[in-house]
């Protein structure tokens, strides 16, 4: 006898009988940058952006994992689409603002951006 529980959409099933619906935002939460923000010149930054999806049960989530999206001062970086940003650091760092989003069906609010602080090595 093979017995199951998944996720459809909005509806909770047990063995293909519909027992419960899950409410849902429809869009992840608000996401959280996390990462040094005090990091020396040439070395490389790492920083990351966390979000829950509102749509899924936690343990789906490893399955179907949320889409993200990083901006550097409002401008959207291509091809950086993984919950970890990571990036050569120059001098010219020193005042972008990285900021990201996180996407399932529809997008979530833009995280609050944060600023690096480059440090130079004294000589």
């Amino acid at each position: 006898m093979n017995i199951f529980l998944f996720y459809d959409m909005k509806f909770l099933f047990y063995n293909e009988t519909k027992i419960g619906c899950i409410h849902t935002t429809d869009k992840p939460s608000k996401p959280k940058i996390q990462g040094n923000l005090n990091i020396m010149v040439d070395s490389y930054l790492e920083l990351n952006c966390s979000s829950d999806s509102t749509t899924a049960p936690a343990y789906y989530i490893s399955l179907r994992p949320l889409i993200y999206t990083w901006y550097v001062n409002n401008t959207q970086l291509d091809g950086e689409t993984g919950k970890t940003l990571r990036s050569r650091v120059t001098r010219n760092h020193k005042y972008n603002r990285y900021s990201c989003t996180a996407r399932e069906k529809l997008e979530s609010d833009r995280s609050d951006p944060m600023i690096i602080n480059p440090l130079c090595k004294l000589l």
